[in-house]
Parts: structure tokens; sequence; C-alpha cells
């Protein structure tokens, strides 16, 4: 995704990608489940990509762990 091409309708552009481009998918720390699970469920179309699901450590950070499909 990017900025808006001219001529878009939207605001933003896709591109499409190869792939075997696309190594990782974030899932960011306050994502509704229910967008979460569809965002897993769209991953098995990607096997070559990792899912790591990002948490609020109990310190000063953030916690990455992965997710299995």
């Amino acid at each position: 995704m990017s900025s808006r091409r001219e001529g878009e309708v939207r605001d933003y552009s896709d591109y499409p990608f190869h792939p075997a481009e696309l190594s990782t998918i974030f899932l960011g720390p306050r994502m509704p489940t229910q967008d979460s699970e569809a965002l897993i469920g769209a991953a098995q179309a990607f096997p070559h990509a990792r899912i790591v699901k990002v948490e609020i450590g109990g310190g000063q950070g953030f916690q990455f762990k992965s997710v299995r499909l």
C-alpha cells in the first residue's frame, strides 16, 4: 500500500507483488481479534511468510511472539 496515485479514487494505491516478497506479517498490540484472525487466515496464501504478534511488554518495550498457522 502507498499514497494515492494520480487517477485513484481512494486515498491509497495497491501495488502487486510476488508472494515470496512477503516475509513477515506483524499483528499490532491493539489490533482487534477479528482483524488478526482474518489476517492469519489470509496469510495461508503466503506459506513463506511468518506471522508475529506484537505485545506491549511489562517494561518499556514490546514483545514479539511467533504465531503458528
